[in-house]
């Protein structure tokens, strides 16, 4: 997945964020051990040249690092520990922003769990 999450085409970056984002709604800790290797590529995608990209992203975040359940200090935490390497690739005011995104904003979110 983390060289779905890297590859030249911006549908198939798409699709793998849409991947990453549908197991953590439907159970995060079954991802969790594999945060390590998939955020920093995710975290990339924030400043991806394509909009639905970098949308999809900040919405795969959000699940991935459980925003949405109001967590920013585990987050912050969990990324610290990561010997700070995936810490400087994100702040602070982009995480409290992402946490902000109301649950079900874009139209995808409630298709993904269906599908």
């Amino acid at each position: 997945i983390t060289k779905l999450l890297g590859d030249d085409s911006s549908e198939i970056r798409k699709a793998a964020l849409s991947l990453v984002k549908r197991q953590a709604k439907i159970d995060q800790s079954a991802l969790y051990s594999h945060l390590i290797a998939i955020l920093p590529n995710v975290i990339q995608a924030l400043n991806d040249p394509n909009l639905i990209v970098k949308l999809k992203a900040e919405r795969t975040i959000l699940y991935c690092l459980e925003l949405n359940s109001g967590k920013m200090d585990a987050a912050i935490q969990y990324l610290k520990a990561d010997g700070n390497k995936l810490r400087t690739k994100i702040t602070d005011l982009v995480l409290r922003r992402i946490s902000r995104l109301p649950e079900y904003s874009d139209e995808s979110d409630s298709s993904d769990v269906e599908n």
